[in-house]
């Protein structure tokens, strides 16, 4: 989910330098980005500090929630414009992470839940419970792999002109030229298995929260040893693969001229799909791809300077003329607008399984939020 800031973001090329850094090297380990890229820890320190105070860098945890046994669901709705104000309690009653309104054909919402392969039918049947109530008119949900992050580069940025590079006018020959193996985050998982235990599952929604966190401050909030969050942290989460990655964000342009753009692209091959997927991961305009499971499908999120949407609408354009896209869909979310963003449901976690409420639990929920509506 995109920061918030009213400020023009004003960033130079040291601060891209240890932005990708903590990109390379992750946010715990800032005594290595210092040696790698040799400016002083305590600079480093000092600028990461005054870059999140501004509300310009944002710093967060990517965990791969296919090895803690969670699916992820991609859920559009068009919903009825009366529940416009409420429409994210109204989804957000069914345990999602990510919630956003976006702007398509119609008024249209943009969430993400993760819940347990086997729990898919009762998310359908939540969708289907507001569509008889008329809060939303239709649904779509799409199952996904994890999300791949794209964070920041120098390669995207020209120091002379202190621009950052789109590269609209080579995207095409570029993607022809790519390599045809999927990123492991991008590639369909065998299965969704629990790899993790109740501590990995507190320290990682913790780490969802603020990467940056000590052991010492961890062993404190979870009330165990430093020496048991150290060995979680190094022989289970970094060991089992519980984390894809770190997602550093930046605003790189001004909020009020720039947006978010969510993109449903299907493919004419699994090949047009993995060429694509690795020639976005080099572009200025990407920060998310995810796999939509068993299809030759990607969602796609970017986030571009107003002026340059017709270049990434042309670009899609040409992909189809040129028989990389069949289609595609298209939904856009200003960054003034707020969405709302959780962690890990991390309170159904019991021992070594996740136990989530039933479905009843969740209408019980849904028909509360519409009683207070009702009331207000």
């Amino acid at each position: 989910m995109k920061l918030k800031t009213s400020l023009k973001p004003k960033i130079d090329y040291k601060d891209l330098l240890i932005i990708e850094g903590l990109s390379k090297y992750s946010p715990r380990n800032i005594l290595r980005i210092s040696r790698e890229i040799g400016i002083p820890e305590s600079t480093i320190r000092y600028r990461i500090k005054m870059l999140r105070k501004k509300g310009i860098l944002g710093l967060f945890t990517n965990v791969y929630h296919t090895n803690i046994g969670l699916k992820k669901h991609v859920v559009f709705t068009k919903y009825n414009p009366v529940y416009k104000d409420y429409i994210y309690d109204l989804i957000n009653a069914y345990s999602p992470i990510n919630m956003l309104r976006v702007y398509g054909s119609s008024p249209t919402s943009y969430s993400v839940h993760i819940i347990p392969p086997d729990l898919s039918k009762n998310l359908t049947k939540y969708m289907d419970e507001l569509v008889k109530l008329d809060i939303i008119e239709d649904y779509k949900i799409l199952h996904s792999t994890c999300f791949h992050n794209i964070n920041p580069t120098t390669d995207w940025f020209d120091i002379i002109s202190q621009t950052w590079i789109f590269g609209w006018d080579t995207i095409i020959e570029d993607i022809q030229n790519e390599a045809v193996e999927l990123p492991p985050t991008l590639k369909d998982p065998i299965g969704f298995p629990i790899l993790a235990d109740e501590l990995d599952i507190h320290i990682l929604r913790m780490l969802e929260i603020d990467p940056t966190i000590t052991y010492t401050q961890l062993s404190k909030k979870l009330g165990t040893t430093i020496q048991n969050i150290k060995y979680h942290y190094e022989e289970h989460i970094v060991k089992k693969f519980l984390i894809e990655d770190y997602d550093i964000e930046i605003y790189r342009f001004e909020p009020d001229k720039s947006m978010n753009v969510i993109a449903i692209m299907t493919f004419t091959s699994m090949e047009t799909l993995a060429r694509t997927a690795n020639a976005f991961k080099r572009r200025a305009f990407s920060e998310i791809l995810g796999k939509i499971l068993s299809r030759p499908m990607l969602l796609g999120i970017f986030y571009l300077p107003n002026h340059e949407l017709w270049n990434l609408i042309n670009t899609f354009n040409e992909m189809v003329k040129v028989g990389i896209l069949r289609r595609y869909e298209l939904y856009f979310s200003p960054l003034a607008e707020s969405g709302k963003a959780y962690t890990i449901p991390y309170q159904y976690f019991r021992g070594d399984h996740w136990e989530f409420p039933s479905l009843e639990y969740y209408l019980d929920r849904l028909y509360s939020k519409l009683n207070e509506i009702k009331l207000n």
